[in-house]
């Protein structure tokens, strides 16, 4: 990864611990959210509907032929291994 986004990833992920760590001293868990989850095909067409700004995000990326970071790569293969057995 070139040296610029490195830095960046870098300022990213310290304001995001930052975040989770200001969440989790000032939240009641009562308050906590969950985001959709994405069960099949039902879902995707109800969250694509619905306009989820995560999931159109991630369809430009597939559109576009853009390949996701390895993380979400491996985490995918994990699933659908998972969804073999």
């Amino acid at each position: 990864m070139p040296e610029v986004d490195m830095i960046d990833l870098e300022l990213f992920k310290s304001e995001a611990l930052a975040n989770l760590q200001n969440l989790i001293s000032t939240m009641a868990v009562q308050n906590v959210k969950y985001g959709p989850i994405l069960t099949g095909k039902n879902s995707l067409n109800i969250l694509t509907n619905e306009g989820n700004q995560w999931l159109n995000k991630s369809l430009i990326f597939q559109h576009q032929n853009i390949p996701f970071p390895e993380w979400v790569s491996n985490k995918e293969s994990e699933l659908m291994r998972e969804h073999a057995k």
